[in-house]
């Protein structure tokens, strides 16, 4: 486990224009940021073109310089991340959601032919089984299209986090590689609890306060290792927003992240540098 303060961000962020992830090895664009949506308009175009043959398995992801997010998983759309040269592919499951029932062997059935064209899984998790949220204090389930909620029994949403991992790093080791090199699993996405963000709404990532968004990530953080400890677990990333938040002097918002990377158990964080390019150097320095 570590924690990285995003102050320690900006020595080598101020001349990117992509967003980052941080580790304690090094600084690696983000998966799941849109970035190379730009790439992704050629689609249309990439369909119709002949695709390279898919490779031998690789070690890990060809690049940490190109991800992109939520794609289909199928044939077509892996040989167009193939040709693009992607080297991550986030995609979001809603554990427990039976709108999502199928999404997680879905993922486990395509992981292998993800890998054999260079690509690792960055797989954003939020909590939605209704038979087990805490739904006080919040919108409520019903009211709330997306977002993760609170356990009610942290041991119950353990086990089922273990057996999910464990199918995917099954489906992993079946191509002879490591899981550990082409797996994250992400805790929820660019969570402002409802003690640091005002009142609880519909929209939000996270309909818990910031104790209890803590206190899932370090349960997960361990059934993750439980199930395998090479691979690493990513704490909600920081919103663009949350970092205008705090450039114009909202204290709340900063004192929040400021705790979160200092004691949460985590070993990736990352940035979702969106809006204005001019504005990137203020927000990691």
């Amino acid at each position: 486990m570590n924690s990285t303060s995003i102050s320690k961000l900006s020595p080598r962020l101020i001349a990117r224009s992509e967003p980052a992830v941080i580790t304690d090895r090094q600084i690696l664009p983000a998966t799941n940021l849109r970035f190379a949506l730009a790439g992704i308009c050629l689609g249309l175009a990439l369909v119709l073109l002949p695709f390279p043959g898919v490779s031998q398995t690789a070690i890990e992801p060809r690049t940490n310089l190109y991800g992109i997010f939520d794609v289909p998983a199928d044939c077509r759309a892996f040989n167009a991340i193939d040709a693009l040269g992607v080297g991550w592919v986030r995609q979001q499951w809603q554990m427990g959601d039976p709108r999502s029932m199928r999404k997680l062997d879905v993922l486990v059935r395509s992981l292998p032919m993800l890998i054999t064209r260079g690509a690792g899984l960055w797989l954003t998790i939020y909590h939605r089984d209704r038979s087990n949220a805490d739904e006080s204090g919040t919108v409520g389930y019903a009211r709330a299209g997306r977002g993760g909620f609170p356990p009610v029994d942290m041991s119950l949403y353990q086990a089922r986090l273990e057996e999910a991992v464990r199918s995917l790093t099954g489906a992993i080791q079946g191509t002879g590689t490591s899981p550990g090199k082409w797996l994250v699993i992400q805790i929820n996405n660019e969570v402002v609890p409802r003690d640091v963000g005002g009142q609880d709404r519909a929209s939000r990532f996270w309909h818990g306060t910031s104790d209890q968004y803590l206190a899932i990530l370090g349960a997960a953080y361990e059934a993750v290792k439980r199930a395998d400890p090479n691979v690493p677990v990513a704490v909600g990333g920081i919103s663009s927003a949350a970092m205008e938040l705090i450039l114009d002097g909202e204290q709340r918002v900063a004192h929040w992240y400021d705790h979160l990377l200092r004691e949460a158990s985590f070993d990736w964080a990352d940035t979702h540098l969106r809006h204005r390019i001019d504005d990137i150097p203020a927000k990691v320095a």
